[in-house]
């Protein structure tokens, strides 16, 4: 079956909440650039620290795909440092991680990001403002901390045809927390599935894309348009709100003929943390 969809910008009308009047939300379905973003910095036992990035893709609905390169790099080198090279729409909060050394000191990470024509870059530091823990948040409206959940995902490596699909299993063990306000009870642990890398016209299909975890865990098959080395990218997160964790994003290979052998896996993370409305920072175009 194929679907026609016309391309173009969505308006909203939306009350301003300083009392500005009614304004217009401009949201766009397609055509924007991706906004790179630098959630903040954990320290870690070992006396080095993990910077943490996101990305604000401007689109409601089209996904971007920019090649590590000129077009999406780090400063200074090595260029590649993990990051994605396939941006899903909207903002995505600590998408992947770099671990830099004790000494890091007052030294600048930067990275840039050029999609449909415009560049824009962020730094990451070690200021004392933007220091986080991910792993956990305090609980809105109530006492305590919640936790996020602790992930598996596996295999972490695996190698198909190309007319095979693969299957990824996840496990996850949670705190219980958030409860549900009505029934006490614990929201449960849902996960979705994307694409994180892979080559820049390959489709890669998921079944289901999203799903919740039954006894602490779920299941998916996946599918590729074309050969090559792709990266998934896992969330798994409270069915409404809380801390959320990935995760391993494992590596795969899609050949046409004879799987090919398997390859050394690759880790990127992602944490969207919902009870967080804090805006993106040092984001500078």
């Amino acid at each position: 079956m194929t679907i026609a969809v016309a391309l173009g910008t969505l308006m909203l009308g939306s009350w301003h909440p300083a009392g500005l009047g009614a304004q217009r939300i401009v949201q766009h379905i397609s055509g924007q650039n991706v906004a790179p973003i630098f959630d903040g910095y954990e320290a870690n036992p070992d006396g080095t620290y993990t910077l943490w990035f996101g990305y604000r893709n401007r689109n409601q609905e089209e996904h971007v795909e920019v090649p590590i390169g000129p077009d999406n790099r780090f400063e200074p080198g090595p260029a590649d440092r993990g990051q994605p090279t396939h941006f899903v729409p909207e903002w995505q909060k600590s998408v992947f991680k770099v671990v830099v050394p004790k000494d890091f000191g007052k030294q600048r990470l930067t990275w840039w990001l050029t999609s449909h024509g415009k560049t824009e870059s962020v730094v990451a530091t070690l200021n004392p403002y933007s220091i986080i823990d991910r792993k956990k948040t305090t609980i809105e409206g109530t006492k305590g901390e919640n936790l996020a959940p602790t992930v598996t995902a596996e295999p972490a490596s695996q190698a198909v045809a190309l007319t095979t699909a693969a299957t990824i299993n996840v496990s996850a063990t949670d705190d219980g927390l958030p409860q549900n306000p009505r029934t006490k009870r614990p929201e449960g642990l849902s996960v979705r599935w994307r694409k994180f890398r892979g080559p820049q016209s390959g489709l890669v299909t998921f079944a289901p894309a999203a799903s919740s975890l039954t006894d602490g865990r779920a299941s998916t098959t996946v599918t590729f348009s074309e050969p090559g080395e792709y990266v998934r990218w896992s969330t798994t997160a409270h069915s409404t709100w809380g801390p959320t964790a990935a995760g391993s994003a494992p590596r795969y290979r899609s050949r046409s003929s004879r799987p090919a052998p398997r390859s050394r896996e690759r880790t990127p993370s992602s944490v969207l943390n919902r009870s967080s409305r804090r805006p993106p920072c040092r984001n500078s175009g």
